[in-house]
């Protein structure tokens, strides 16, 4: 037996498929030939994948600085080889910086384990950190693709300027409190409780007219008692 080694740039190749063909010579004549592109144990598969990191509480691509907080990285892949093991390792970058995000002094790392069922499907990432002091920064997620039976990483996604990996921490929102006057009274600037409710002109008219007929009785009880 003899080997043979292609050396090539495969970047532009991700999610295809490459099968080598081969042509024996003898004293300048074609001698043997293996040139099957349905032959399995001829191909190559460059995988591909893609990422979409969120917040694990409601899939925007903004968590809030309220303390310990949850991010999602959704990786897709294609043209992986069923039924073999990979494993996915991510690590987030400070987009301002374009370094490894450092809380503690470590970075915030994931990774996952898991065997493809089929050649393209997906497969979750958690990142949990605390994003307390994070207000304002843009956080994106890196993210390498290993085969596991090789040791060999295969695939890749980091691109520090890709929206759909990126999350932003935006500050958390305070109850806002109700105004307060002279005094510490609700109202306007004089301080003076102000309370109108429905009815209350109805509540005065009656009171007038009570008052109006209770005079009228007490008049009328004075004339009787002169008689």
């Amino acid at each position: 037996e003899v080997k043979l080694a292609f050396t090539f740039n495969s970047s532009a190749l991700a999610g295809k498929t490459v099968i080598a063909f081969e042509t024996l010579y003898y004293e300048g004549k074609e001698v043997g030939v293996h040139a099957d592109i349905e032959d399995e144990d001829q191909s190559v598969h460059i995988p591909k994948v893609g990422t979409t990191a969120t917040d694990k509480e409601d899939g925007s691509h903004k968590v809030t600085a309220k303390g310990k907080v949850t991010v999602t990285d959704e990786v897709r892949y294609e043209n992986l080889t069923p039924g073999r093991k990979y494993k996915v390792t991510g690590v987030l970058m400070d987009k301002k910086t374009g370094k490894a995000l450092l809380i503690g002094g470590r970075e915030v790392t994931a990774e996952k384990t898991f065997t493809a069922g089929e050649s393209r499907g997906t497969v979750c990432v958690d990142f949990t950190f605390d994003a307390k002091e994070l207000a304002g920064k843009e956080l994106v997620a890196f993210e390498k693709l290993y085969d596991v039976e090789a040791n060999a990483e295969i695939a890749n996604h980091e691109d520090i300027k890709d929206k759909a990996q990126t999350v932003e921490v935006v500050k958390e929102k305070k109850p806002s409190t109700p105004g307060r006057g002279t005094g510490g009274r609700t109202g306007g600037g004089s301080g003076i409780i102000q309370k109108v409710q429905t009815g209350d002109s109805m509540a005065m008219l009656t009171l007038a007219v009570l008052g109006i007929l209770l005079g009228g009785a007490g008049a009328a009880t004075v004339r009787k008692k002169k008689r």
